[in-house]
């Protein structure tokens, strides 16, 4: 005996709101790909700070500066910002250093 299958059939606008949403899990996917591939860029940056002049056997004002260019490294645009969150209440002050 030889049975037949056929394929679903689905509505036109099941069909559509399928497509929209595999558009959607592809999207979500893109997004998710440039921001991880944004925390690798930063966190190399950090680190070739840290190859760079990590073994700087400088004076501690150096030292500074190679902690502000990794935290600006990991940061990118929102340096400014943590800088001012860091700062805010005056307990704390934050010191760019001198370049070795």
């Amino acid at each position: 005996m030889c049975e037949s299958y056929a394929e679903p059939m689905t509505h036109p606008n099941e069909e559509s709101r399928l497509h929209a949403e595999l558009a959607s899990r592809e999207e979500v996917l893109d997004i998710t790909d440039r921001k991880l591939n944004l925390v690798a860029n930063r966190n190399a940056a950090a680190l070739d700070v840290v190859l760079q002049y990590g073994q700087h056997a400088g004076e501690g004002h150096h030292q500074t500066w190679i902690i502000d260019q990794m935290v600006r490294a990991l940061l990118g645009e929102a340096y400014a910002e943590w800088v001012q969150s860091f700062t805010d209440g005056g307990n704390y002050t934050w010191h760019e250093g001198i370049a070795p």
